[in-house]
């Protein structure tokens, strides 16, 4: 396609309708706002869209739907789009598809097939619904088709090699470091579908990302330079990309494909978290940390690996047919060896309820064993599988040593330091929004590709604006703040030295400061903190926010002091996704049982919480504090004042710094 150079002088939308839905808005290729729809909403992983959210949106940024030039979306995979009946899609484009991208007619939509269905979520069973589905039967959204790219779509011959050899890598990168732009501009037609979208009476063009295609974009956002990038999460590799992938990524010319992976473990990892009945794969790692691995587990690694090498098998049938013949299977070894062999970390065990609300035929001590038998096999396969196709990329294009990982898998902490562990000349970097909630600033990343612009990264030199640019939108705005006691201090040293005695006396405090971060962990702006080296905060806290006892809590230090409380790599802690070893017993709040933490470190550009650990440490206090999301479980994390003294209430916390105002939670008004 022959786009002008300069063409994108435009003002973009993005919207991921999935779940984790979030909104993004680029003028002239600068990110002007972004928000994740559950801070809005107060609906943990909400999804889908409703018009009054657009333009609630816009209307915090000065915009409108008439100012918009392009719509770019993004949607989980094999989900249709699910809106509002004041919204429509449709496949295809328009006029304005052809202003913006000349020789539309070449770009086709012969690599994608439609996916129909019900009208909407009140067709199906209430006894069927998901908790999604159900979020967006709640809401009375109609859906709109989705179009998934069919398999053997690409033309291109290394797309859907699950592990190309460095032959075939080597042809892929040469094309690569060469930018040659009629190939750059025909691989990023294979990740766009055009269509359009009707908002009310406005009708604007737009452009569909594939799933994994916008994942990677959004990592290559944060990449600085050419980079390689993986993506994994919990899709079904059914068709190329659909579970994730390998790709290259240059921030001139966008993104290129490298290995349809074909992994499947994001899939396992869910199946087996509802083996042991825990609803989330976060609490399957946490619980997989009780009990040594069985060391015949890893006898089911060589096939897993022929599964996935097998990657016509795996694409054949349905859902239906891809658990009966792929995930059961699977499941019934893991839990057959899991009950030959338990090897639970008794004294630790002893000290919780594992206990579940659901009914489950296995024993406590099983399904612990089951959750370490797990994470050890998907740990190994992964590390062993995505670790060689990285080495073979770094062998024909040695620059590149550093990979950013992306998708819901990358929120496994041992993995992402495993990966590191094992290939010192590579650098695995995990990033914040790795779930879905990036989607948004991906898929609109992907469109300035397309058009040969340019993106502004400039708010991102401070390493917590994870995707935020500096906001218009006033989170401090509060109705219920007159019902508290509020002491607002003039002197920063003073709110400091007040935060650091209350803290060494037990308290337990709640912080909304500024902006908050993107992803699901909170990094300091909307944290719950307390003493690391107080022991009863950690049940405390998860007491408090209705957390399963047995769950770690997180710590944050400053960077400098890293090596003193813990052994691994301090750089990588940025964004609490990689696990560290805690050195000996004085943080017994923030030790999980095998040892280790979750750490998030700081510099002295992150200054409150930088400042009160150098207070702490100033008093012979060791310099390390509990971060927990600020949350009751079930919740989303607060976004607002008046969110975080509803939650703060509710919690019974004792205290709540908002900027340089404390207020004490005993409700002076009720």
């Amino acid at each position: 396609m022959n786009i002008p150079q300069g063409q994108l002088k435009m003002q973009i939308l993005s919207i991921n309708f999935g779940h984790d839905a979030s909104l993004a808005y680029f003028s002239n290729g600068k990110l002007l706002e972004f928000l994740e729809l559950e801070r809005h909403t107060r609906l943990k992983h909400h999804s889908g869209i409703r018009k009054e959210y657009i333009d609630k949106f816009l209307e915090s940024i000065d915009k409108n739907l008439s100012d918009i030039d392009l719509v770019t979306t993004a949607a989980t995979q094999e989900w249709r789009f699910p809106h509002c009946r004041e919204m429509n899609i449709r496949q295809g484009y328009s006029s304005r598809h052809e202003k913006l991208f000349p020789a539309t007619k070449v770009w086709s939509s012969k690599n994608y097939f439609t996916l129909t269905g019900p009208d909407n979520y009140r067709d199906f069973e209430a006894k069927n619904l998901s908790y999604s589905m159900k979020l967006m039967a709640d809401q009375d959204l109609n859906l709109s088709d989705n179009w998934l790219r069919k398999p053997g779509a690409f033309d291109l011959p290394f797309c859907e090699e699950p592990n190309p050899n460095k032959d075939r890598l080597k042809s892929v990168c040469d094309n690569f470091s060469a930018n040659n732009e009629e190939l750059n501009s025909y691989i990023q037609r294979h990740f766009i579908h055009p269509m359009v979208i009707e908002i009310g009476d406005i009708t604007l063009p737009a452009l569909h990302v594939d799933h994994h295609a916008a994942h990677a974009n959004y990592a290559g956002y944060y990449s600085g330079g050419p980079s390689i990038i993986v993506t994994h999460d919990g899709g079904r590799p059914d068709h190329p990309f659909n579970s994730g992938g390998v790709y290259l990524y240059n921030p001139k010319s966008g993104l290129l494909p490298i290995a349809s992976h074909n992994l499947f473990l994001g899939t396992l990892y869910d199946f087996m978290a509802k083996v042991c009945c825990v609803d989330t794969p976060g609490k399957l790692m946490g619980l997989s940390s009780y009990a040594i691995p069985s060391p015949k587990i890893l006898q089911l690694a060589d096939e897993i690996i022929s599964i996935i090498n097998d990657k016509i098998r795996v694409r054949e049938g349905s859902l239906k047919s891809f658990e009966k013949e792929v995930l059961r299977p699977i499941a019934i070894k893991i839990i057959k060896i899991s009950m030959q062999d338990i090897n639970i970390k008794t004294r630790s065990v002893e000290k919780y309820n594992f206990s579940t609300a659901e009914a489950s035929e296995l024993s406590d001590e099983c399904r612990i064993q089951i959750a370490a038998n797990t994470q050890e096999l998907i740990q190994h396969v992964f590390v062993k599988h995505i670790g060689n196709i990285c080495l073979k990329i770094k062998e024909v294009l040695p620059e590149l040593n550093k990979v950013f990982m992306t998708g819901g898998f990358a929120l496994n902490c041992p993995t992402n330091s495993a990966l590191n562990q094992s290939y010192s000349d590579l650098n695995f970097i995990p990033l914040p929004a790795v779930g879905d909630t990036g989607l948004s600033l991906g898929a609109a990343i992907a469109a300035i590709h397309f058009t040969k612009g340019a993106y502004n990264v400039d708010h991102l030199s401070d390493p917590l604006a994870a995707a935020f640019p500096p906001s218009t939108f006033d989170h401090n705005f509060c109705t219920i703040a007159d019902n508290y006691k509020q002491i607002k201090f003039n002197s920063h040293e003073k709110l400091i030295q007040y935060i650091a005695d209350k803290l060494k006396s037990g308290m337990i405090i709640g912080l909304h400061r500024g902006r908050s971060e993107v992803g699901p962990r909170a990094l300091g702006h909307r944290s719950i903190i307390a003493l690391a080296g107080i022991e009863k905060n950690r049940n405390l806290i998860n007491q408090l926010k209705r957390r399963e006892a047995w769950r770690p809590l997180a710590p944050i230090c400053r960077i400098e002091d890293y090596n003193e409380y813990f052994s691994g790599d301090s750089e990588s802690c940025t964004f609490m996704l990689t696990t560290s070893k805690v050195r000996d017993e004085r943080l017994p709040a923030v030790t999980h049982v095998d040892q280790t933490a979750r750490v998030q470190t700081i510099s002295q550009s992150q200054n409150f919480t930088y400042d009160l650990l150098t207070k702490l440490k100033s008093s012979s206090v060791d310099p390390v504090i509990i971060n927990t999301s600020f949350n009751c479980a079930g919740e989303p994390i607060v976004e607002t004042l008046n969110d975080a003294l509803k939650s703060a209430e509710k919690m019974s916390l004792n205290y709540l710094v908002s900027e340089e105002t404390v207020f004490e939670l005993i409700p002076k008004k009720h």
